[in-house]
């Protein structure tokens, strides 16, 4: 979805609501999407600063993502956003929120597009 040039909300929202299940069946769907954006976010900020060449490290669609993401944000705004997905991604999960819903309004930021 980050890689893609246009974000296709309704596909954003079916992911999002897969992986943001509640309840303890719920948690490791939940564990793997913050692992997953956090790391996107922590790589594209890492390549964005030219601190590190990253292209090793990633399979195709992260590659894709990656560069999309440095192209639309600089190394601070990425390394910010890395920060506070992680506080507020633990924050929504302990608090047991709408997990699917806050995903959604992150993956929609990321991608260009704001939700209330």
């Amino acid at each position: 979805l980050l890689a893609e040039p246009r974000f296709d909300m309704a596909a954003a929202a079916t992911l999002c609501e897969k992986w943001g299940r509640g309840g303890a069946e719920g948690q490791p769907l939940r564990d793997g999407a913050i692992w997953l954006i956090g790391r996107l976010l922590r790589l594209a900020a890492v390549r964005a600063a030219g601190k590190e060449n990253v292209a090793s490290v990633v399979c195709a669609f992260e590659e894709e993502a990656i560069s999309r993401l440095v192209s639309h944000h600089g190394a601070g705004r990425l390394a910010d956003q890395h920060a506070a997905f992680l506080r507020s991604a633990s924050q929504m999960d302990g608090l047991y929120l709408d997990f699917g819903h806050f995903l959604s309004r992150e993956l929609a930021a990321l991608g260009g597009k704001s939700l209330p």
